[in-house]
């Protein structure tokens, strides 16, 4: 399934690309947008430089474990979150603990396991704070979850908590009254749009 969907979501250079290693076979009228992509940082690789697709690889031949990424992408959002405004709950323990019984308790063959993910700020999930970027929810906690939520937790996925998203998700841009304004990570004086601002 997952090379299914990367044969249909991935554009043809960058297809090519992996096929001939990296850089090679791609437009010259692309091949700087490439070039530029935040895979590697001054020669450092790190955990999210890797695609879902490559995590997801890694995951399968165990070289991951789904702990190693939900500790990365904490520590992460710990850092950087204060200043980007992509998320309004982190559930951090709940994280690990799910982390924990997928580890030991989800066949290794779910299509999502041990991948982290991020619910948006529309979608509920029991036990966790969901607003929908709007103060009349500002404390509103379901007791049921989206069936889009139960499907993802049976697929093997970790959610690492809720992201920003407008109030209702009307608005073309990510700024509510119950979280900071959402942040372009490489432009902080711009917004990040709407209404998935958190998740981008």
């Amino acid at each position: 399934m997952p090379g299914r969907w990367a044969r249909i979501y991935q554009p043809w250079w960058a297809r090519r690309a992996l096929t001939e290693g990296e850089g090679r076979g791609i437009p010259r009228s692309l091949r700087n947008r490439y070039e530029a992509a935040p895979r590697r940082l001054d020669g450092v690789f790190e955990l999210h430089h890797l695609t879902a697709l490559e995590q997801r690889q890694w995951l399968h031949e165990g070289r991951l474990e789904p702990r190693d990424l939900v500790e990365h992408y904490l520590t992460r959002i710990d850092k950087l979150n204060d200043v980007v405004g992509a998320f309004t709950v982190v559930e951090a323990q709940r994280a690990r603990e799910a982390a924990q019984r997928i580890a030991h308790e989800v066949p290794r063959t779910a299509p999502l396991w041990g991948l982290p993910i991020a619910d948006k700020e529309l979608v509920p999930r029991a036990g966790q704070r969901t607003t929908f970027g709007s103060r009349l929810f500002a404390e509103h906690v379901p007791e049921q979850s989206d069936e889009l939520v139960r499907h993802l937790d049976d697929a093997g996925a970790i959610s690492l908590g809720a992201t920003a998203a407008p109030e209702f998700g009307l608005p073309s841009y990510t700024e509510s009254l119950v979280a900071p304004p959402a942040r372009t990570p490489f432009a902080l004086d711009r917004g990040a749009g709407g209404s998935s601002g958190g998740a981008a």
